[in-house]
């Protein structure tokens, strides 16, 4: 990567201001100061223990090596200086927050000291792209945010038999787990965190399961396991897999090492746990399928294939997996043979897995179609057509599962939220740095 300078007009030769090394990448972010004379520029690195990290950084416009002000950051998006050039305004994520709601937020970073403020705080993540100062010194963001709330409906996909059942903000889009006696597990925001909840099939006593950790991905649920529910929590600088009661008690922790595991699948026997683990080599990420006694122990290798998000199929013999985003594999759940592979419809949406219908005979994914609408798809795995499962005319829906006696579907289901976020008041009144 490098960066030009040419003359506005397209005219003219161009110069080449500064060339990246292989070991440094950029979110291409750069901006003139003010006065014309010094460019703004984000700096990136992965270390050998494949953790990102970005700096800013000052080149003079007129050439020579990049000077870093401000460290400690883990992304660095658009940058915009504050028009008396004593400042710049950035979409970014402090490092060791990559994984919580403090991601993609923004930033005030004074100029030359480094020193940095977050500015918004209403817990939703930001484009990465929409950042402008005004001639009156404001700036101007979009959020992004997704309002989500469960619902059920009949398995049919009838969508006049919708009813809405919570009416939380941000209610099951990271994670839905159905219970064996009828209440719903998901994963909802308090605050700045992200916990286990549980509520009844009428949308009363909520109550939350966990306090600790304070942030959770995915969940899965399996009858047969007695209501004991699993999930991926951080872990220093990794995450791994825990599993815990539904009434919060017996938190033990499944997997460890210097991994990431986040997707997950529990056998419909209660004795199994499958996942996808990702290890850090060289500047790589190498992806396989491992399955683990949902009561801890040694894991067993399945599938050495970048493949993720798996789900055993409802008889245990097989485990669906995505692999190279749009394509779906069959493994066998024993020896981790492929069994059969297939595309998904364009736009489909299988960022948790493509989840079994309770016949075994299809797999059921979200398909986006026109505008913020997305409908459920059931896609048989013999190579049938797929048909549309879900009928709804509005809405997103962003998460969904399958009730144990297969009669329901749950999902976590809103509206994209897109508007534009003005800061008149944009200087913080002191630095606080976070």
């Amino acid at each position: 990567l490098q960066y030009v300078i040419r003359d506005s007009s397209g005219s003219g030769d161009e110069r080449i201001l500064f060339r990246r090394g292989l070991e440094q990448y950029s979110s291409g972010s750069a901006a003139w100061s003010p006065d014309g004379n010094t460019v703004i520029i984000d700096s990136s690195v992965i270390s050998d223990e494949g953790r990102y990290s970005c700096e800013l950084a000052t080149i003079p416009a007129d050439g020579g090596k990049p000077v870093t002000f401000s460290r400690g950051w883990g992304t660095c998006y658009r940058i915009a200086w504050r028009h008396d050039g004593r400042g710049v305004y950035m979409i970014g994520t402090r490092e060791g927050d990559g994984q919580s709601t403090r991601r993609d937020q923004l930033f005030y970073v004074s100029y030359p000291d480094g020193r940095s403020s977050r500015l918004t705080t209403e817990d939703s993540r930001h484009q990465l792209g929409s950042l402008g100062v005004t001639s009156a010194g404001s700036v101007l963001v979009a959020p992004f945010n997704r309002s989500s709330q469960i619902w059920k409906l009949d398995a049919s996909g009838d969508s006049r038999t919708a009813v809405q059942i919570t009416s939380g903000n941000a209610d099951g889009r990271a994670g839905i787990a159905p219970l064996e006696d009828g209440r719903i597990a998901f994963l909802a925001l308090n605050g700045e965190n992200l916990n286990i909840w549980l509520v009844d099939q009428e949308g009363a006593n909520l109550k939350q399961v966990n306090f600790d950790p304070s942030f959770v991905e995915e969940l899965r649920s399996s009858v047969a396991a007695k209501n004991c529910l699993v999930f991926s929590a951080p872990q220093g600088k990794f995450h791994h897999l825990f599993r815990i009661n539904s009434d919060g008690a017996d938190m033990r922790q499944l997997t460890f090492g210097e991994s990431f595991e986040v997707d997950s699948g529990i056998s419909h026997d209660g004795r199994w746990v499958v996942y996808a683990s990702s290890v850090q080599v060289g500047t790589n990420q190498k992806i396989s399928i491992w399955k683990i006694p949902i009561e801890g122990g040694e894991p067993i290798m399945l599938y050495d294939a970048p493949c993720s998000a798996p789900l055993f199929s409802p008889d245990d013999r097989f485990i669906s997996c995505v692999r190279d985003y749009g394509n779906v594999q069959i493994i066998s759940a024993s020896d981790g043979s492929v069994i059969r592979s297939f595309a998904t419809l364009p736009l489909s949406v299988l960022n948790f897995g493509a989840v079994w219908a309770p016949d075994g005979k299809s797999i059921v994914y979200i398909v986006n179609e026109k505008g913020d609408v997305s409908n459920l798809w059931q896609h048989p795995i013999d190579g049938s057509p797929a048909r549309r499962l879900t009928d709804f005319s509005t809405g997103s829906i962003y998460r969904f599962a399958y009730s144990f006696d297969s009669q329901r579907l749950y999902l976590a289901r809103g509206q994209q939220i897109r508007d534009a976020l003005l800061i008149k008041h944009s200087l913080p009144q002191k630095h606080t740095e976070e």
